[in-house]
């Protein structure tokens, strides 16, 4: 069966940063990884975007940022 992708889009430069954090985190807990391919991408504070391939149980931690297990997907033009 072919799985349907979906993307996951976390952080952000908002005041709710860290409450995106959570709500992904508990997002991606229960997606069926039999029905679904999931693409976890991070947006830093300062707007950086990362496609995460880590525990997707530090996704909630605002440390992700720092960890090994992400790409850079993108980078905000300077404002």
């Amino acid at each position: 069966m072919k799985k349907t992708r979906v993307a996951v889009l976390f952080g952000g430069m908002s005041s709710e940063h860290s409450v995106s954090l959570l709500s992904a985190s508990s997002v991606i807990s229960h997606i069926s990884d039999e029905k679904y391919e999931s693409f976890l991408i991070g947006i830093t504070q300062k707007g950086e975007g990362y496609l995460y391939e880590g525990d997707t149980q530090k996704m909630a931690d605002p440390s992700w940022e720092k960890y090994n297990h992400r790409r850079a997907a993108f980078v905000p033009p300077d404002s």
